[in-house]
């Protein structure tokens, strides 16, 4: 198996303002990070000079030079101290119950059954069949708070992990290979594209920070892909500031952590779980990492991470997975390690892997990605090969 380690580090200018700029720098060494403008990069293995690095604007429109910030601090986080909104009255009239609740049901006298009458069953959930994409958003399995939707296990044990997947049946004795494609909602441009050229099955993960990711969720899920949203989280040689101000660090006291956790499964509805962005250094941290596991398990979320997890974080009561690929570079050592993913998932009879998307890879992968039944390979969404 082989572990390809990239990449792709955030850089945010005032994120508090309304035109703030956000520019993502890659490199195709392994764990090469850029530090915010005017600093020097830093290799976190070596201290090497990682050599020049490929730099794209992602808030289209916007200038790519970006002014030195620092991450919010415990207790300035921008979601701290927001109580969720208050519960409302229950709706007292058959009128108010239906125009207040989706999910209510009113039951009138002439609906019940008269004598020797049959009662009338309820209709049973449509059958998802394979290839059908996820359903949208339920009320049921979110709740409202001072910051947004929040996931939530709805009352009839319904789970986000299983009910916003995108079915999958693979053609007998087809190995599968599962891709998330990552990075997506900081470029508008990059992410229709995205949407609109990897096929279906493809995952789409997005940052938190991204702008309207409610719309451009609703846009992801109307082409038939199942979503994701990343969690960053620290690395070895990343600083808080890199992270942006929701960054998950192991410094910050659980409550800091989980406070910035819940803006961040806020952002959008419609997503079975979360993927790492980074996290290296917090993911094998057990003290820092068991309460945002405990969150998301609670909150009925799927968790794939790229990273290695502490040996006493335990996964156990949720959906999880481990991607064997992460998946960098462009141009033939793209292609080169697509060759590899095959393969493998060949000689496994299956592989989930990750890339971060960028202009110079996006028609590479999704053009690969479009060939694999050709090449007798069925590409399965993620949710397809949780375990």
């Amino acid at each position: 198996m082989f572990l390809v380690i990239g990449a792709a580090v955030i850089h945010f200018a005032d994120w508090s303002g309304k035109d703030d700029a956000v520019t993502i720098t890659l490199s195709g060494e392994p764990e090469n990070f850029a530090r915010p403008a005017g600093e020097t990069p830093v290799n976190s293995r070596s201290g090497d000079d990682p050599g020049p690095a490929v730099s794209a604007t992602l808030a289209d429109g916007e200038d790519a030079s970006l002014p030195t910030v620092r991450a919010a601090r415990p207790g300035e986080f921008a979601g701290a101290g927001i109580e969720a909104a208050p519960v409302e009255e229950a709706p007292r009239t058959e009128g108010d119950a239906l125009a207040g609740n989706t999910n209510a049901s009113v039951i009138r006298v002439e609906d019940l059954p008269r004598s020797g009458e049959t009662p009338r069953e309820a209709e049973p959930p449509p059958l998802r069949v394979a290839g059908t994409p996820p359903p949208a958003p339920d009320p049921a399995l979110y709740r409202q708070t001072g910051n947004g939707p929040m996931p939530q296990i709805a009352a009839d044990g319904r789970r986000s992990a299983q009910y916003y997947t995108r079915t999958f049946a693979a053609t007998d004795g087809a190995p599968r290979i599962g891709l998330i494609v990552s990075g997506l909602g900081l470029s508008r441009a990059l992410t229709d594209r995205a949407i609109d050229t990897l096929p279906a099955e493809a995952t789409l993960a997005f940052a938190p920070y991204a702008r309207n990711l409610d719309a451009i969720s609703r846009a992801a899920n109307a082409a038939g892909h199942e979503l994701m949203i990343e969690l960053p989280m620290e690395a070895s040689g990343i600083s808080a500031d890199q992270l942006g101000p929701a960054g998950l660090m192991t410094s910050y006291e659980t409550a800091d952590n989980l406070r910035r956790l819940d803006w961040m499964l806020t952002r959008f509805t419609g997503y079975f779980g979360v993927t790492n962005y980074l996290g290296t250094a917090f993911s094998e941290d057990a003290a820092s990492m068991t309460p945002v596991i405990d969150q998301l398990r609670g909150a009925g979320l799927a968790y794939i991470s790229d990273t290695r997890l502490g040996d006493n974080v335990s996964l156990s009561g949720m959906a999880s997975a481990q991607t064997g690929f992460l998946i960098s570079g462009s141009g033939e050592a793209l292609t080169a390690e697509l060759t590899r993913l095959e393969n493998t998932a060949r000689e496994n009879g299956r592989m989930l892997a990750k890339i971060y998307v960028t202009d110079d890879n996006l028609d590479t992968v999704a053009a690969w990605a479009r060939g694999l039944k050709d090449q007798g390979i069925a590409l399965a969404p993620a949710s397809a090969l949780i375990d």
